[in-house]
């Protein structure tokens, strides 16, 4: 089941917040929070960047934990520690 969610293909948008998610982990060692999500992909709200994130979650890319305001975990992702 969890490899048909990583199937199913993304938007050009939800690919580019993963891509922004993937880049801003790896370049700090930690995620973003929704906040920088926004303003780096120029929305004017986080709600917007939730919808994207749940949308990722339920394709099997990320994982989220609200109780953390870092709580984004991209599936399969490794990074090296500067």
């Amino acid at each position: 089941m969890d490899q048909l969610k990583q199937c199913r293909p993304l938007t050009a948008r939800q690919a580019r917040v993963l891509e922004l998610i993937q880049v801003m982990t790896t370049e700090r060692g930690y995620p973003p929070t929704r906040r920088e999500l926004r303003d780096r992909l120029g929305l004017k709200s986080t709600t917007s960047v939730q919808e994207y994130l749940k949308a990722l979650q339920a394709k099997g890319r990320i994982q989220l934990d609200a109780k953390v305001g870092r709580g984004i975990r991209i599936m399969g992702l490794l990074y090296l520690e500067k």
